[in-house]
């Protein structure tokens, strides 16, 4: 018997099997981080999407979405329609006092990301499946403090309302890092603009 078509069929099982050994795919849209199993622990790079060298059973890998976070804070909440996942989490509408003694209700969106190249410190840190829990409670807690700075007129008023956006923003930042995360903007949670979307009784400021 020729030996030709016999290493030709052990090579065509041989050389994926031994590929799916050496190699694994990140996916699209996905960040991984390499652990060593066998000493060495969590290697400090982050790896983007496409075949890495992570041999099986000496490495461990793990995933963490790069695609924008949101934190919806809105009345559809309640909806079907809207269910959270690893990167969208929903929320009722914030109430806040304001500097007035008037509780006012904000409906907004938060978009957050992981800060690139920190994906490893947030395994590192065992943040990996809580790290979405921290950034609400700190984005809950900085709006909770931010927002009542301002007066319900002071709320009808568009560029205040922008003003206080993007002095908190920076503060938000700030108590986000110890999570790896940073906010990029403070959205009106319907309409998807950089402004806050306000209803007071049965008022609506937008």
């Amino acid at each position: 018997m020729k030996r030709g078509p016999i290493v030709f069929l052990i090579s065509l099982i041989a050389v994926p099997l031994l590929l799916a050994l050496l190699f694994k795919l990140i996916p699209p849209s996905t960040v991984g981080v390499k652990q060593n199993q066998w000493g060495g622990g969590i290697v400090e790079e982050d790896f983007p999407t496409g075949f890495r060298l992570g041999i099986s059973g000496y490495h461990k890998w793990h995933y963490l979405p790069m695609r924008t976070h949101f934190l919806h804070f809105t009345s559809r909440s309640s909806s079907q329609n809207f269910r959270s996942d690893s990167v969208s989490k929903w929320s009722a509408p914030l109430e806040i006092r304001t500097t007035d003694n008037n509780v006012v209700t904000f409906e907004l969106s938060v978009a957050y990301r992981i800060i690139p190249g920190e994906a490893y410190r947030i395994v590192m840190d065992g943040l990996k499946a809580h790290y979405p829990d921290r950034v609400k409670s700190v984005v809950m807690a900085v709006l909770r403090q931010e927002l009542p700075k301002l007066t319900s007129e002071d709320l009808q008023l568009t560029d205040l309302r922008l003003e206080r956006v993007n002095f908190t923003l920076p503060l938000l930042n700030e108590r986000l890092k110890e999570f790896h995360c940073e906010a990029k903007s403070i959205m009106d949670g319907t309409a998807g603009s950089s402004l806050l979307s306000v209803t007071s009784g049965k008022l609506r400021f937008s």
